[in-house]
């Protein structure tokens, strides 16, 4: 689904659980909005769109927690 507006570099969020999902600010690299389906508890999010849901034992992210800014540098 399309967000109002795309977000690109790092992004600040805010959490329910900082010990799981830190406030960042994360990578993101989208024009979606993340839609948590039916059910799932939203974890994180920011003006744009739901930024992580939990269902049961997984969880979903809108951003990209595996790049760091040293993958960035390189």
């Amino acid at each position: 689904m399309g967000a109002g507006r795309p977000e690109i570099g790092w992004v600040p969020i805010d959490t329910n659980d900082p010990a799981l999902i830190p406030p960042g600010p994360w990578m993101q690299w989208h024009y979606d909005r993340c839609v948590p389906p039916p059910g799932a508890e939203e974890m994180a999010r920011n003006a744009v769109c739901t930024q992580a849901f939990r269902v049961g034992n997984s969880l979903g992210v809108q951003f990209h927690p595996e790049v760091i800014p040293a993958v960035v540098r390189r």
